[in-house]
């Protein structure tokens, strides 16, 4: 059962060209997170604090996670899995945040899912984004994927 659980629409996350950039470093080579991929990522960390903020839920050293991205795209352009990590670094930074949890980041996160559908896919009309589940449970609990995006997704 479900200790808490929240839905969050972002934009797009920029592309992964577009969010990071190699260096070099004292003999090695690091990949450094661009100005734009810093800005999406405390724009992301900030609504996840914001949704966890309201929904008062405890957690502790045991609570683990899941998480479900759906990217919408207009255009066949982006890999499924391109910026999971920036998505889910951020939305689990906010909640650390809300929480006051030490140690709390996406190594807390047991199940990920990543989807990618197309605009032209719903029957209404869809905006291009990106729609995050982030579900938390207790270790040792049954983890089931809630429907709660409806049945088009």
């Amino acid at each position: 059962m479900p200790k808490g659980f929240l839905l969050l629409r972002l934009a797009l996350p920029p592309t992964v060209n577009q969010s990071y950039f190699c260096s070099e470093t004292g003999g090695g080579i690091r990949m450094v997170m661009t100005q734009k991929a810093k800005a999406y990522k405390e724009m992301a960390e900030e609504m996840a604090f914001i949704g966890w903020k309201r929904l008062s839920v405890e957690i502790d050293q045991d609570t683990r996670f899941g998480i479900r991205i759906v990217m919408i795209l207009e255009k066949n352009t982006r890999d499924v899995d391109a910026n999971i990590k920036l998505v889910m670094d951020a939305v689990m930074a906010g909640v650390k945040d809300a929480t006051d949890l030490e140690g709390l980041s996406d190594l807390r996160v047991f199940h990920a899912r990543m989807d990618k559908r197309m605009v032209h896919d719903f029957k209404k009309r869809v905006l291009p984004g990106i729609w995050v589940q982030l579900i938390a449970y207790q270790k040792g609990g049954l983890f089931l994927w809630p429907k709660t995006l409806g049945k088009d997704w």
